[in-house]
């Protein structure tokens, strides 16, 4: 048995080597025949092309090949190919058969040029096939293009592109079952699209390195006229049983030390009943730079079809479980590829589910944007159902979560060469304190990203390291929208906004349609700094300001605009450096802090230009704004402006929280066509209602000066005080009264002229205090302090000093017809309105011509009731005491119940006369009594309703002319009557002394104005006595003398002089009766 084995294993040895040793001898012996045969094969598959070889050899060791040089294909119209050397490995089975059957082909340095031309032909007679739409419009990319081969390399390359493949290194092996297999490396596959606009240069250089392509099982019999009769691809697919394509390779970074990879596989399969089905999967993972650190990327894209018996369409292309890992972001696909009846037609429709994707790492202007947003945007998760085609993305439905918001809304992308990004998003409630948390009081801290965005990076990966910025070509469209938005304690409603590139930077536009009965829009640019425009109209600020605070109460519609630019990481940083205008109008509104504090206005202008002054602590609560403010209010009857150049403090954390020490301003009050203006410091604390005007000089126009300091600030109750020291001086008192609505009617045009006042106010809700008030009013030094108590009613009390006042300058002489037009009612009501407990006292008073001294005038007036008693003061040597007391009446309307009681006595007539500058002068001790009573409502009513007594007394005394010497004594001058409804008796006028008598009798009517009086003269040297009759006007009264023109000229100037005086001395108690 051991020598059977050992004879049949010497047998078959010795069979291979007499088999190798027929083989190589046949070989050698028939080299010609052998290539003939191998050349014939290759040409059965080369259609129209001719082969040739010049040199010929042959390798046994350790496979037998055939070795040919010089190998030159060429085509019947013009391609050719020469392979300088190329190895050729036939089945050396077959070759014994006599068939001859090629195993595999090596190349080594292949020459090509071919022209690639458009020669499409359909010839479905002969081939039963017509080449497919997608292969047909591959075809016509290629067409005027040219193909070199040479050194290992093959570059493709028409006038708009080249494609070149290098080092490629790689073996073909055929079998007799028609399958094959392709192995094949390269280092690097680079290609290009070529600039038409510039002959100079060309876009940068794409590639990939490393690649290997291995196809397994892949049907050879391919007809190679790929422009003439048939399509490999429907070769490819008619004649496949089981092929697997393979493709690797790696994509160059920035940086050596990171690497992407990518692996493609793909399985064309038939079942038995010859359907097509294809599966595989695309794989791509690797690290990219950014600047010192690395970013984790994969990609895993596994697909399969459905069942495909139309050659003519790419069958559906199913994507499961498909995932896409960037950095934290992650991405899972679900979707099919379809195509219809070109490439540009190819369109994937999907659902991607998204975690954790953020804006902020992928685009530059997410990164401008304030924390808050920044953190809303960093973590997006949601979902998308879209379709890709090669021209764009469409989006049918986005869901997007942030923070605690779901948006949903469609999207589309247009143009990949240069991407328009277009999304539409869409919320019930939309709440921006989740993304400016600081208008809550809380800070949002920063978030730290990679150097560069993704899209950056990306840029730069597909641009080879020119620093092409792919951002630069990138547009969006961005538009969020929402029914119902809060911001800080705002709420608007129908919210719109829309995010932009410009070429500035990044335009974020909002529009709130319904804000508080109004509207609001703003545009945001973000840049280097960044600018914001803001509009506002017809805004109502009432339920705005109860918002800010409870103090205050501002109504009325506001319109303004604003236009601001600033930078900086947080948004204190943004705030402290914004620099810009803001313009505001209010219309028909009222500032209120209380019912006593409110003010009505029919327009409120409120601007400034300002630009941040950022604190240098990094810590500080306020941020300094520096520029010009101004404010203007005016209403039917007045306005007023105030304008400020300086600093103001606002603060960080509250919105009312603002100050300002000492700005240099103007303000301007203009009240019924007075205007007012002054210059000074504006200080300001709004947090403690402080405000105070300080040093400030102005003038009151016409000719009037105001100067001092005026603040106001709040008490320990929380209420507010108002404190200062004033000077106010003006040429024109009357016409300055006169523009303000207050026309002196009953004061003489001469009067009110000069006045200047000068001293300290204190003003609270509950007390006014004038203190330390001095000046002049005309040639009247006046001084006095006054304390008001705001109660019900309120109530004053203190003193007021004059010097000497000439009341007879500032009254009005009264006539007849002036009584008679004196219908205008007293302001009685006053009398209820107000409590006075107060003392005036006057160095010197002249009221008709009465010179009184040392006059003290307490006043009060109490519930309605006015008295004043005891008035006191001298009187030319003597004593005057009066008092006076005003009661309304409810049962009577308006009116009044009125008494005065006044009494002179120990006057010394003689000063009395001189004083009052008397043409006739009478001297003695006087007495004067009046007693009268009046219910009035009006001057002539009080007349009309006179009731009283009356007397007049002087003895010891003489008159006389005050130009001559003559002189008649007298011993006694006395009167009594009686006063009833406004009408004075009297029947004993009597003047008695040596050797004259004078009496009279009759009456005077003080409403009409007029008397009839009969005076009786009987003196020493008159021949008879002679009557005097006095009637007419009370003023200018007629004097009629019953006596013949002889006896008057007979009683001399003594006489005369006694006739007037007579009329003086009767018509001197009128004036004290007179309203």
């Amino acid at each position: 048995m051991r020598s059977f084995l050992i004879s049949i294993v010497t047998l078959f040895l010795l069979g291979i080597i007499v088999f190798f040793g027929i083989t190589f001898y046949f070989i050698k012996q028939h080299p010609q025949y052998i290539t003939n045969k191998i050349l014939s094969t290759i040409s059965k598959q080369l259609k129209d092309t001719s082969i040739s070889a010049n040199s010929i050899g042959f390798h046994i060791v350790p496979f037998p090949k055939l070795y040919l040089t010089n190998v030159i294909l060429q085509t019947q119209k013009g391609d050719t190919i020469h392979i300088k050397e190329c190895l050729i490995t036939p089945k050396i089975t077959n070759i014994l058969s006599g068939n001859i059957s090629i195993y595999s082909i090596e190349v080594i340095q292949p020459i090509a040029s071919i022209i690639l031309q458009n020669e499409q032909k359909k010839n479905s007679k002969t081939t039963g096939y017509a080449i497919p739409k997608q292969v047909s419009h591959l075809l016509q990319l290629i067409t005027d293009s040219k193909l070199f081969i040479e050194n290992g390399s093959i570059t493709f390359q028409n006038n708009d592109y080249c494609f070149k493949i290098i080092g490629i290194n790689g073996k073909i092996g055929v079998s007799k079952t028609l399958t094959s297999s392709l192995k094949l490396t390269a280092d690097e596959i680079i290609w290009e699209i070529m600039n038409t606009v510039s002959n100079n240069s060309s876009t940068a250089q794409k590639s990939i390195e490393k690649v290997q392509l291995h196809i397994e099982d892949m049907p050879y019999k391919i007809n190679t006229a790929l422009l003439h009769d048939t399509s490999p691809l429907y070769d490819l697919f008619t004649n496949t049983k089981k092929t697997t394509f393979k493709v690797s390779g790696a994509i160059p970074t920035t940086n050596t030390a990171n690497n992407i990879t990518f692996d493609f596989t793909t399985k064309l399969e038939k079942d038995n009943s010859d359907k097509l089905t294809m599966h595989g999967q695309l794989h791509i993972e690797g690290t990219l730079p950014n600047g010192n650190t690395s970013i984790p990327i994969l990609l895993s894209v596994p697909f399969t079809t459905t069942s495909s018996e139309d050659m003519t369409h790419f069958p559906p292309l199913l994507i499961k479980n498909s995932k896409l890992l960037f950095d934290k972001t992650h991405i899972d696909l679900h979707g099919t590829i379809k195509n219809y009846d070109t490439l540009s037609n190819l369109f994937f429709d999907g659902t991607m589910d998204v975690k954790n994707f953020s804006f902020p790492y992928w685009f530059t202007f997410a990164r401008q944007l304030p924390n808050g947003i920044q953190h809303a945007l960093n973590q997006l998760s949601g979902e998308i159902k879209f379709t890709l085609s090669p021209q764009q993305v469409n989006a049918q439905k986005i869901i997007i979560h942030s923070l605690d918001t779901t948006f949903q809304g469609n999207g589309t992308v247009n143009n990949f060469l240069s991407p328009t990004i277009t999304l539409s998003l869409a919320t019930k409630q939309f709440n921006l304190n989740t993304l400016l948390p600081e208008l809550k009081g809380k800070k949002s801290s920063q978030l730290s990203y990679p150097k560069e965005t993704f899209l950056t990076i990306l840029s730069n990966l597909h641009n080879n390291n020119n620093n092409n910025n792919i951002k630069k070509t990138i547009n969006y469209d961005i538009t969020i929208q929402a029914d119902h938005v809060t911001c800080w304690k705002f709420d608007g409603y129908q919210f719109i906004c829309n995010i932009q590139p410009k070429p500035q930077g990044t335009q974020i536009h909002t529009n709130c349609k319904n804000f508080y009965d109004g509207s609001l829009s703003s545009s945001l640019l973000l840049s280097n700094r960044h600018t914001i425009q803001l509009a506002i109209e017809n805004i109502q600020l009432s339920d705005i300001t109860n918002i800010i605070t409870k103090e205050y109460e501002l109504k009325g519609k506001a319109s303004g605009t604003s236009r601001v630019n600033g930078h900086g990481d947080t948004l204190a940083s943004f705030l402290s450096s914004l620099k810009g205008t803001i313009d505001l109008y209010v219309t028909d509104g009222l500032v209120k802090k209380t019912a006593s504090e409110a003010i009505p206005f029919s327009m409120l202008h409120l601007t400034c230009d300002s630009i941040g002054q950022p604190s240098k602590g990094n810590k500080s609560s306020t941020i300094p704004y520096k520029g010009k403010w101004s404010a203007e209010i005016s209403s039917a009857r007045w306005n007023g402006s105030i304008t400020m150049d300086g600093l103001i403090q606002f603060s960080t954390t509250d919105w009312l929280s603002i100050k300002a020490e000492n700005i240099p301003s103007k303000v301007v009050c203009s009240v019924s066509g007075v205007q007012a203006v002054a210059y000074g410091g504006i200080s300001f604390d709004i947090d403690n209602s402080f405000l105070s005007f300080s040093n400030f000089q102005g003038e009151i126009h016409p000719k009037t000066a105001l100067s001092g300091t005026i603040k106001t600030s709040s008490s320990t109750s929380n209420t507010r005080q108002w404190e200062g020291s004033l000077t106010v001086m003006t040429q024109n008192l009357r016409n300055l009264l006169s523009k303000l609505g207050y026309e002196p009617k009953n004061i003489s045009p001469t009067m009110l002229q000069y006045c200047k006042l000068q001293g300290d106010i204190f003003i609270s809700p509950a007390t006014i205090r004038l203190t330390n008030i001095q000046g002049i009013l005309d040639n009247t030094l006046i001084k006095f302090s006054l304390n008001g108590l705001q109660t019900n009613p309120p109530s004053w009390t203190g003193d007021i000093q004059l010097s000497s006042l000439n009341l007879d300058k500032y009254l009005l002489s009264i006539n007849q017809n002036k009584l008679k037009k004196s219908q205008e009612l007293w302001p009685i009501e006053l009398l209820n309105k107000v409590n006075i407990q107060s003392t005036l006292t006057l160095a010197e008073l002249i009221y008709r011509k009465v010179p009184y001294t040392n006059v003290v005038v307490p006043i009060s007036l109490n519930q309605g009731t006015l008295s004043i008693t005891p008035i006191t003061a001298s009187l030319c040597d003597g004593k005057t005491e009066a008092s006076f007391k005003a009661c309304p009446l409810s049962t009577n309307g308006n009116s009044a119940q009125i008494d005065f009681h006044y009494i002179s006595k120990g006057v010394d007539m003689i000063k009395l006369s001189k004083k009052r500058q008397q043409e006739y002068l009478i001297s003695g001790l006087g007495t004067f009594v009046i007693n009268i009573q009046s219910i009035a409502k009006s001057s002539i009513d009080f007349l009309k309703n006179l009731q009283g007594k009356w007397r007049i007394f002087i003895q010891n005394g003489y008159f006389k002319r005050n130009t001559t010497t003559t002189q008649q004594n007298f011993s006694n001058i006395g009167a009594t009557g009686n006063i009833i409804n406004g009408i004075i008796t009297n029947n004993n006028f009597a003047i008695t002394g040596p050797g004259m008598v004078i009496t009279g009798s009759g009456k005077i009517d003080l409403p009409e104005w007029n008397l009839d009086y009969l005076i009786t003269i009987d003196m020493e040297g008159f021949p008879i006595a002679i009557p005097i009759k006095y009637t007419g006007s009370i003023d200018n009264p007629k004097r009629t003398i019953n006596a013949a023109k002889l006896i008057l000229s007979t009683i001399g100037s003594l006489g005369r002089d006694t006739i007037g005086l007579i009329q003086d001395i009767f018509s001197a108690p009128l004036k004290l009766l007179l309203p």
